[in-house]
């Protein structure tokens, strides 16, 4: 029968090819598996580079009869299957985030990466380059957006498994063609590929990948535009990476702060444009329907508070602060910030959080001597007060509280302590008392240690 295995697989990748019975199409993609046990190791080897192909096709039932011939052999034959890591892992990886093919094809995709790998992190080290290449020639020169969107999510989570000691050269050729694929046509999905650069950007040596694919400006003015096209939540994707990207570039050489507050500035207050959500209401009215009118106006006003959110987050990340060599440009910046951050203190929670953050990581890479200013320092306890006071979210109280923390270790106790007044000494000692949040009162409690000790 050995001399008659390969002629065997052929034939029952064929029948399973052809069957639209799924129960049949698994029979014979287990059968391939069967036959695989007597074959010698080039039919099989064939049968592998074979899957490979189909699981590379535009089709989608060619990559889903890839996934189950791929897992019948894992399971039929899985000393054999292993001789042939190589073929079918990598094409595993990316066929573990298939968006159109059905769970089915990605569990099958999950079960012959874990059965094939050690484990998944020593997975990636072996085939990282294979993996790749793989993506990075789907990107490319596929048709289908589906299988774009397919590459781009397998090099943005092969960016999110990498560490300090990630190959610079495998990200940065990943980097290069997301950053070629961003331009042309907007396709539902597209939003995996600025999500990628932003994973990328997460690497801890992020900064060497960029100077590879032509330096962080280039990064930096391809993502910008992005923030700009394409509908709401591509923005918001676009906005998130750039926030992520300005954080890994900026540096003394690098201030991008000026072009980040010339383009986003207006989105800075977009929580307040009336205009929009009136635009959007109108529209849903038109269909006469009184629930998706307020519907689609909630919509409007959560998206255009995360425009906000994220605009000022990327005006946060591209703040460089520093030492007081440039005191003057220093201070001009983390004004325009804490200005447009006072502003948004008034709007709901889910700004209110994540502004406070903000601030309180500008406040971490600012000048003592700034932050003292008699008109910088009250501006930033009264943001802490406002936060503090929101007896609702805990998750404001906490940012509050971080805020103070961060302004207490940048200036020295003295003028801390003389800065703040008895109104939010009162506060911070209610909450160290009595919080519904343990978290928040454990943390309102060290501050009012601070304050109380001499």
């Amino acid at each position: 029968m050995k001399k008659h295995a390969h002629r065997l697989m052929k034939a029952s990748t064929t029948a399973a090819r052809m069957d639209r019975n799924a129960t049949l199409r698994r029979a014979w993609c287990a059968a391939v598996g069967m036959a695989a046990r007597i074959a010698s190791v080039e039919a099989v080897g064939k049968i592998c580079d074979e899957m490979a192909d189909l699981a590379g096709s535009d089709d989608a039932k060619d990559r889903a009869l890839a996934s189950f011939l791929a897992i019948g052999l894992w399971r039929q034959a899985p000393d054999i299957a292993k001789k042939h890591g190589s073929a079918l892992l990598p094409v595993a990886y990316m066929g573990m985030f298939e968006t159109d093919c059905g769970e089915d094809v990605v569990t099958n995709w999950v079960d012959v990466w874990n059965e094939g790998c050690p484990s998944s992190d020593a997975g990636l080290r072996i085939y990282a380059t294979e993996i790749c290449d793989i993506c990075v020639e789907r990107l490319e020169s596929s048709t289908q957006y589906k299988v774009k969107q397919c590459a781009a999510v397998s090099l943005g989570a092969l960016a999110d498994a990498s560490n300090s000691s990630v190959n610079v050269d495998l990200l940065a050729k990943a980097a290069s063609a997301l950053l070629k694929a961003l331009p042309g046509r907007m396709f539902d999905g597209k939003a995996a590929i600025i999500d990628a650069l932003g994973s990328i950007a997460d690497v801890d040596n992020a900064s060497a990948i960029w100077e590879r694919v032509g330096g962080s400006e280039t990064v930096v003015n391809a993502a910008l535009k992005e923030c700009f096209r394409g509908k709401q939540p591509y923005r918001a994707a676009a906005l998130a990476a750039l926030a992520a990207i300005l954080k890994s570039a900026r540096s003394a050489e690098h201030d991008f702060f000026p072009q980040i507050q010339k383009q986003l500035a207006p989105l800075w207050s977009a929580a307040d444009a009336p205009s929009s959500i009136a635009a959007t209401t109108a529209a849903a009215d038109e269909t006469g329907d009184d629930a998706t009118a307020v519907d689609e106006r909630n919509k409007a006003r959560k998206a255009l508070r995360a425009a906000t959110v994220a605009s000022l987050q990327c005006a946060g990340a591209a703040y460089v602060g520093g030492d007081s060599k440039e005191k003057e440009k220093q201070k001009s910046h983390f004004k325009v910030i804490l200005s447009a951050i006072s502003e948004a203190m008034h709007h709901e929670r889910d700004v209110r959080g994540p502004v406070l953050e903000c601030l309180a990581a500008a406040v971490g890479r600012t000048d003592r001597s700034v932050l003292l200013e008699a008109t910088v320092m009250p501006t930033l306890l009264q943001c802490a007060t406002q936060g503090i006071k929101d007896a609702k979210f805990a998750k404001v109280r906490r940012a509050a509280i971080a805020l103070l923390e961060k302004m207490r270790g940048n200036v020295t106790d003295q003028a801390f302590k003389a800065s703040v007044g008895e109104d939010i000494r009162s506060l911070i000692t209610q909450i160290a008392a009595k919080d519904s949040d343990p978290l928040v009162q454990a943390e309102a409690e060290k501050l009012r240690s601070a304050l109380m000790s001499r």
